[in-house]
Protein backbone atom coordinates (compact mmCIF):
# COMPACT_ATOMS: atom_id res chain seq x y z
CA UNK A 1 0.00 0.00 0.00
CA UNK A 2 2.80 2.44 1.03
CA UNK A 3 4.76 1.87 -2.04
CA UNK A 4 1.66 2.58 -4.45
CA UNK A 5 1.55 5.39 -2.27
CA UNK A 6 4.77 7.15 -2.48
CA UNK A 7 6.79 5.09 -4.85
CA UNK A 8 4.77 4.79 -8.29
CA UNK A 9 3.83 8.90 -8.00
CA UNK A 10 5.62 10.76 -10.15
CA UNK A 11 6.76 13.97 -7.31
CA UNK A 12 8.93 10.84 -5.83
CA UNK A 13 10.35 9.33 -9.50
CA UNK A 14 11.14 12.94 -10.03
CA UNK A 15 13.02 13.31 -6.64
CA UNK A 16 14.74 9.86 -6.98
CA UNK A 17 15.93 11.14 -10.65
CA UNK A 18 17.43 14.70 -9.19
CA UNK A 19 19.33 12.57 -6.09
CA UNK A 20 21.38 10.67 -9.01
CA UNK A 21 21.96 14.04 -10.88
CA UNK A 22 23.07 15.96 -7.68
CA UNK A 23 26.24 13.95 -8.93
CA UNK A 24 26.59 16.02 -11.82
CA UNK A 25 26.72 19.70 -9.79
CA UNK A 26 27.76 18.39 -6.94
CA UNK A 27 24.96 19.29 -4.88
CA UNK A 28 21.05 20.35 -5.29
CA UNK A 29 18.38 22.12 -3.36
CA UNK A 30 14.81 20.49 -4.10
CA UNK A 31 11.34 21.41 -3.15
CA UNK A 32 9.15 18.16 -2.11
CA UNK A 33 5.22 18.23 -2.81
CA UNK A 34 3.47 15.31 -2.28
CA UNK A 35 0.20 17.08 -2.51
CA UNK A 36 -0.01 18.42 -5.08
CA UNK A 37 2.20 15.21 -6.71
CA UNK A 38 5.14 17.37 -8.11
CA UNK A 39 9.28 18.12 -7.65
CA UNK A 40 10.97 21.53 -7.93
CA UNK A 41 14.60 22.09 -8.26
CA UNK A 42 16.63 25.28 -7.24
CA UNK A 43 19.04 26.89 -9.14
CA UNK A 44 21.91 26.70 -8.06
CA UNK A 45 22.84 30.38 -7.62
CA UNK A 46 20.10 30.32 -4.88
CA UNK A 47 21.80 27.40 -2.72
CA UNK A 48 24.50 28.19 0.00
CA UNK A 49 26.19 24.65 -0.06
CA UNK A 50 28.57 25.75 2.72
CA UNK A 51 25.75 26.74 5.37
CA UNK A 52 23.17 24.38 3.43
CA UNK A 53 20.74 27.61 3.14
CA UNK A 54 18.54 28.83 0.50
CA UNK A 55 18.83 32.02 -0.13
CA UNK A 56 16.34 34.71 0.22
CA UNK A 57 17.83 35.97 -2.98
CA UNK A 58 20.55 35.27 -5.38
CA UNK A 59 23.02 37.65 -4.06
CA UNK A 60 21.78 37.52 -0.76
CA UNK A 61 24.59 35.93 1.47
CA UNK A 62 23.24 36.33 4.70
CA UNK A 63 19.88 35.43 5.48
CA UNK A 64 17.80 32.67 3.58
CA UNK A 65 15.93 28.93 4.69
CA UNK A 66 17.36 26.55 6.36
CA UNK A 67 17.18 23.05 4.79
CA UNK A 68 17.56 20.95 7.57
CA UNK A 69 14.55 22.37 9.50
CA UNK A 70 12.39 22.85 6.52
CA UNK A 71 9.62 19.57 5.83
CA UNK A 72 9.33 20.54 2.03
CA UNK A 73 13.18 20.90 1.50
CA UNK A 74 15.58 18.91 0.61
CA UNK A 75 19.49 19.21 0.50
CA UNK A 76 21.12 16.54 -1.25
CA UNK A 77 25.21 16.76 -1.78
CA UNK A 78 26.62 13.14 -1.65
CA UNK A 79 30.10 14.30 -0.63
CA UNK A 80 31.32 17.18 0.22
CA UNK A 81 35.30 16.51 -0.78
CA UNK A 82 37.15 19.44 -2.76
CA UNK A 83 37.77 17.50 -5.23
CA UNK A 84 34.13 16.36 -5.62
CA UNK A 85 32.41 19.34 -4.30
CA UNK A 86 31.29 20.90 -8.13
CA UNK A 87 30.31 17.32 -9.46
CA UNK A 88 31.05 15.92 -12.25
CA UNK A 89 30.31 19.00 -14.34
CA UNK A 90 33.70 20.43 -13.00
CA UNK A 91 35.80 18.64 -15.44
CA UNK A 92 32.75 17.85 -18.10
CA UNK A 93 32.79 21.72 -18.45
CA UNK A 94 36.34 21.66 -19.47
CA UNK A 95 36.37 19.17 -21.97
CA UNK A 96 33.50 20.73 -23.32
CA UNK A 97 35.27 24.32 -23.38
CA UNK A 98 38.21 22.08 -25.35
CA UNK A 99 36.06 20.75 -27.58
CA UNK A 100 34.14 23.78 -28.63
CA UNK A 101 37.05 25.23 -29.27
CA UNK A 102 38.42 22.28 -30.96
CA UNK A 103 35.18 22.33 -33.48
CA UNK A 104 35.59 25.90 -34.23
CA UNK A 105 38.95 25.23 -35.31
CA UNK A 106 37.66 22.09 -37.54
CA UNK A 107 35.72 24.80 -38.96
CA UNK A 108 38.80 26.95 -39.74
CA UNK A 109 40.25 24.28 -41.06
CA UNK A 110 37.64 23.10 -43.61
CA UNK A 111 37.22 26.19 -44.82
CA UNK A 112 40.94 27.20 -45.60
CA UNK A 113 42.13 23.40 -46.22
CA UNK A 114 39.09 21.75 -47.87
CA UNK A 115 39.02 24.34 -51.17
CA UNK A 116 41.33 25.90 -53.20
CA UNK A 117 42.46 29.06 -52.11
CA UNK A 118 41.57 32.32 -54.06
CA UNK A 119 44.63 34.98 -54.72
CA UNK A 120 43.29 38.66 -55.86
CA UNK A 121 46.06 40.72 -57.13
CA UNK A 122 46.05 44.41 -58.03
CA UNK A 123 48.46 47.26 -59.44
CA UNK A 124 50.37 49.06 -56.97
CA UNK A 125 50.07 52.19 -58.88
CA UNK A 126 47.90 55.25 -59.66
CA UNK A 127 47.63 56.33 -56.07
CA UNK A 128 45.25 58.75 -55.15
CA UNK A 129 45.46 60.87 -51.92
CA UNK A 130 42.41 61.12 -49.54
CA UNK A 131 41.17 63.71 -47.34
CA UNK A 132 43.71 62.70 -44.46
CA UNK A 133 46.71 63.51 -46.99
CA UNK A 134 47.14 59.50 -47.23
CA UNK A 135 48.09 57.51 -50.18
CA UNK A 136 44.71 55.31 -51.19
CA UNK A 137 44.82 52.57 -54.62
CA UNK A 138 41.12 52.57 -55.64
CA UNK A 139 42.56 49.07 -56.87
CA UNK A 140 43.07 48.04 -53.26
CA UNK A 141 39.66 48.63 -52.41
CA UNK A 142 38.38 46.87 -54.60
CA UNK A 143 39.97 44.05 -53.87
CA UNK A 144 39.57 43.93 -49.98
CA UNK A 145 35.61 44.08 -51.26
CA UNK A 146 35.95 41.30 -53.90
CA UNK A 147 37.86 39.20 -50.37
CA UNK A 148 34.74 40.19 -48.46
CA UNK A 149 32.06 38.86 -50.55
CA UNK A 150 34.02 35.73 -51.79
CA UNK A 151 30.50 33.03 -52.55
CA UNK A 152 30.80 30.18 -54.36
CA UNK A 153 27.61 30.94 -56.08
CA UNK A 154 28.52 34.24 -57.23
CA UNK A 155 30.86 35.46 -60.16
CA UNK A 156 33.21 38.27 -59.43
CA UNK A 157 32.92 41.14 -62.26
CA UNK A 158 36.66 42.92 -62.71
CA UNK A 159 37.44 45.80 -65.24
CA UNK A 160 39.70 45.59 -67.88
CA UNK A 161 41.37 47.71 -70.68
CA UNK A 162 42.79 46.61 -73.84
CA UNK A 163 46.61 47.61 -75.08
CA UNK A 164 47.84 48.85 -77.99
CA UNK A 165 48.31 44.85 -79.19
CA UNK A 166 44.91 44.27 -78.91
CA UNK A 167 45.41 42.31 -75.64
CA UNK A 168 43.22 42.64 -72.43
CA UNK A 169 44.66 44.00 -68.96
CA UNK A 170 42.31 42.96 -66.42
CA UNK A 171 42.50 45.73 -63.28
CA UNK A 172 42.89 42.61 -60.89
CA UNK A 173 44.71 39.69 -60.57
CA UNK A 174 42.44 36.88 -59.86
CA UNK A 175 43.82 33.04 -59.42
CA UNK A 176 42.92 30.10 -57.49
CA UNK A 177 45.99 27.76 -56.25
CA UNK A 178 45.74 24.27 -54.18
CA UNK A 179 45.71 24.23 -50.36
CA UNK A 180 49.16 22.43 -49.35
CA UNK A 181 47.38 20.92 -46.25
CA UNK A 182 48.59 17.42 -45.51
CA UNK A 183 45.35 14.43 -46.14
CA UNK A 184 43.57 13.69 -43.24
CA UNK A 185 44.57 16.58 -40.91
CA UNK A 186 41.35 16.95 -39.69
CA UNK A 187 41.63 13.38 -38.05
CA UNK A 188 43.47 15.45 -35.57
CA UNK A 189 40.24 17.44 -34.40
CA UNK A 190 38.31 14.31 -34.76
CA UNK A 191 40.28 12.11 -32.68
CA UNK A 192 40.52 14.49 -29.64
CA UNK A 193 37.02 15.16 -29.62
CA UNK A 194 36.21 11.37 -29.97
CA UNK A 195 38.59 10.81 -27.12
CA UNK A 196 37.32 13.51 -24.66
CA UNK A 197 33.51 11.78 -25.40
CA UNK A 198 34.81 8.83 -24.02
CA UNK A 199 36.18 10.15 -21.03
CA UNK A 200 33.16 11.75 -19.99
CA UNK A 201 31.42 8.28 -21.23
CA UNK A 202 33.27 6.36 -19.08
CA UNK A 203 33.21 8.90 -15.40
CA UNK A 204 28.76 8.69 -16.36
CA UNK A 205 28.66 5.14 -17.25
CA UNK A 206 31.71 3.21 -16.04
CA UNK A 207 32.71 2.24 -19.74
CA UNK A 208 32.35 3.39 -22.95
CA UNK A 209 31.13 0.58 -25.28
CA UNK A 210 27.64 1.17 -23.46
CA UNK A 211 26.68 3.80 -26.17
CA UNK A 212 29.29 4.04 -28.59
CA UNK A 213 30.57 0.47 -30.24
CA UNK A 214 33.91 2.32 -31.36
CA UNK A 215 36.54 1.19 -33.54
CA UNK A 216 37.58 -1.84 -31.36
CA UNK A 217 33.93 -3.09 -29.97
CA UNK A 218 33.15 -6.42 -29.80
CA UNK A 219 30.49 -8.95 -28.26
CA UNK A 220 33.01 -9.72 -25.16
CA UNK A 221 34.00 -6.04 -24.44
CA UNK A 222 30.85 -4.94 -24.77
CA UNK A 223 29.33 -7.44 -22.18
CA UNK A 224 32.35 -6.19 -20.09
CA UNK A 225 31.32 -2.90 -20.15
CA UNK A 226 27.78 -4.07 -19.87
CA UNK A 227 29.05 -5.64 -16.55
CA UNK A 228 30.75 -2.03 -15.52
CA UNK A 229 27.24 0.08 -16.03
CA UNK A 230 25.43 -2.35 -13.97
CA UNK A 231 27.95 -1.92 -11.35
CA UNK A 232 27.53 2.03 -11.65
CA UNK A 233 23.56 1.76 -11.87
CA UNK A 234 24.15 0.01 -8.34
CA UNK A 235 26.69 2.59 -6.82
CA UNK A 236 23.13 5.46 -7.40
CA UNK A 237 21.54 3.07 -6.55
CA UNK A 238 23.14 3.02 -3.01
CA UNK A 239 23.52 6.68 -3.11
CA UNK A 240 19.67 7.26 -3.39
CA UNK A 241 18.87 4.63 -0.75
CA UNK A 242 20.66 6.89 1.75
CA UNK A 243 19.63 9.62 1.17
CA UNK A 244 15.51 8.53 1.25
CA UNK A 245 16.41 6.65 4.59
CA UNK A 246 17.54 9.37 6.58
CA UNK A 247 16.00 9.28 9.31
CA UNK A 248 17.27 12.53 10.12
CA UNK A 249 16.29 14.21 7.05
CA UNK A 250 14.12 12.93 4.39
CA UNK A 251 12.06 10.30 6.34
CA UNK A 252 11.21 12.72 9.42
CA UNK A 253 9.81 15.13 6.52
CA UNK A 254 7.73 12.69 4.29
CA UNK A 255 5.77 11.44 7.80
CA UNK A 256 4.68 15.01 7.83
CA UNK A 257 2.62 14.76 4.78
CA UNK A 258 0.83 11.09 5.98
CA UNK A 259 -1.15 10.19 8.60
CA UNK A 260 -0.59 6.71 10.22
CA UNK A 261 3.13 6.80 8.75
CA UNK A 262 4.18 3.45 9.86
CA UNK A 263 8.10 3.83 12.03
CA UNK A 264 9.85 1.47 10.71
CA UNK A 265 9.30 2.13 7.18
CA UNK A 266 12.13 1.93 5.11
CA UNK A 267 12.84 2.41 1.40
CA UNK A 268 14.69 -0.32 -0.32
CA UNK A 269 14.99 -1.64 -4.41
CA UNK A 270 15.13 -4.95 -6.00
CA UNK A 271 19.26 -5.58 -6.78
CA UNK A 272 18.11 -9.22 -7.62
CA UNK A 273 20.17 -10.14 -10.73
CA UNK A 274 18.21 -10.98 -14.11
CA UNK A 275 18.67 -13.99 -15.53
CA UNK A 276 17.82 -14.44 -19.03
CA UNK A 277 16.20 -17.61 -20.74
CA UNK A 278 19.59 -19.63 -21.86
CA UNK A 279 20.94 -18.88 -17.88
CA UNK A 280 17.35 -19.84 -16.35
CA UNK A 281 17.32 -23.05 -18.55
CA UNK A 282 20.63 -24.03 -17.40
CA UNK A 283 20.04 -23.50 -13.60
CA UNK A 284 16.82 -25.80 -14.09
CA UNK A 285 18.68 -28.50 -15.93
CA UNK A 286 21.12 -28.30 -13.80
CA UNK A 287 19.23 -28.70 -10.56
CA UNK A 288 17.07 -31.43 -12.14
CA UNK A 289 20.00 -33.33 -13.04
CA UNK A 290 21.07 -33.09 -8.89
CA UNK A 291 17.73 -34.26 -7.68
CA UNK A 292 16.19 -30.98 -7.49
CA UNK A 293 13.67 -28.45 -8.67
CA UNK A 294 13.13 -24.76 -9.06
CA UNK A 295 10.18 -22.85 -7.15
CA UNK A 296 7.65 -20.84 -8.35
CA UNK A 297 9.60 -18.30 -5.72
CA UNK A 298 12.52 -18.23 -8.15
CA UNK A 299 10.37 -17.75 -11.76
CA UNK A 300 8.82 -14.75 -9.73
CA UNK A 301 12.09 -12.96 -8.29
CA UNK A 302 13.79 -13.06 -11.72
CA UNK A 303 11.01 -11.39 -14.02
CA UNK A 304 8.29 -13.74 -13.97
CA UNK A 305 4.52 -12.25 -13.16
CA UNK A 306 2.18 -14.04 -10.51
CA UNK A 307 -0.62 -14.53 -12.99
CA UNK A 308 1.99 -16.19 -15.61
CA UNK A 309 2.30 -19.03 -13.02
CA UNK A 310 0.54 -21.44 -12.31
CA UNK A 311 0.84 -25.08 -10.82
CA UNK A 312 0.78 -27.87 -12.89
CA UNK A 313 -2.61 -30.27 -12.10
CA UNK A 314 -1.37 -33.43 -10.94
CA UNK A 315 -2.01 -36.54 -13.34
CA UNK A 316 -5.03 -38.61 -12.51
CA UNK A 317 -3.89 -42.17 -11.27
CA UNK A 318 -4.89 -44.96 -13.13
CA UNK A 319 -6.10 -48.74 -12.31
CA UNK A 320 -5.97 -51.32 -15.06
CA UNK A 321 -8.75 -53.93 -15.31
CA UNK A 322 -7.94 -56.55 -17.96
CA UNK A 323 -8.02 -53.93 -21.24
CA UNK A 324 -9.63 -51.21 -19.61
CA UNK A 325 -8.25 -48.42 -17.68
CA UNK A 326 -9.92 -46.57 -14.98
CA UNK A 327 -9.39 -43.44 -14.00
CA UNK A 328 -10.23 -42.06 -10.63
CA UNK A 329 -10.06 -38.90 -9.12
CA UNK A 330 -10.01 -36.95 -5.46
CA UNK A 331 -11.84 -34.30 -4.31
CA UNK A 332 -9.34 -32.97 -1.63
CA UNK A 333 -12.05 -30.80 -0.64
CA UNK A 334 -14.86 -33.77 0.71
CA UNK A 335 -12.58 -36.16 0.44
CA UNK A 336 -15.14 -38.83 -1.47
CA UNK A 337 -14.30 -40.85 -4.38
CA UNK A 338 -16.01 -39.87 -7.79
CA UNK A 339 -15.22 -40.11 -11.50
CA UNK A 340 -15.16 -43.70 -11.86
CA UNK A 341 -15.43 -45.50 -15.63
CA UNK A 342 -17.92 -48.02 -14.96
CA UNK A 343 -16.85 -51.49 -16.00
CA UNK A 344 -18.54 -52.97 -19.04
CA UNK A 345 -19.45 -56.98 -18.86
Amino acid sequence: MWTKEICEQKWFKDLRKEIVWANFWGFSGLNIDPINNKTYKYPISQIDPINRMLRQSTYNFADGIDFAQTVNLLFVQHSTSYERFLGWMQPITREFIMMNMNSMNWIQAGKRLAFPLLKIGYPAINNNVNDQQNLVSPFRAEAENYASSLDPSKTLISPYIIDREGNKISALDIDSKDTSGKQNAHKIYQEFNTDQKNDIRELVFGGTLTSNAGKFGTKGLGEVHADKLQTAIAERNEEVLAVLNDEHDFLWKIKKFYRNFPDNLRFSSNMSKEFNIDEIKLLSDSAVSNGLKLTKEFFLKYGLEDEDIEDNPAPLPTVKDGNEELSVTFDKTKRSLFGVKKKVY
